[in-house]
């Protein structure tokens, strides 16, 4: 799950049509992305969710974290 999570977030920094930066600046994704980057493994399925989540919204649905 971590490697997809990793993968997704750096294809989106490539990926024009969806504003990363709307991500980050929510202060719960900020706090799960922080976690995250500092190896802490607990909220890796609460953060591959939101991004999920985030994904499927910022695309009007026509993509998910496992297309990136």
């Amino acid at each position: 799950m971590r490697q997809t999570i990793e993968n997704a977030l750096t294809a989106l920094y490539d990926y024009e049509y969806i504003d990363l930066d709307k991500f980050y600046n929510d202060s719960y994704n900020s706090q799960l992305i922080n976690e995250f980057e500092s190896g802490n493994d607990e909220y890796n399925e609460e953060l591959y969710e939101t991004l999920d989540k985030f994904i499927k919204f910022e695309t009007n649905y026509n993509s998910t974290i496992g297309d990136f």
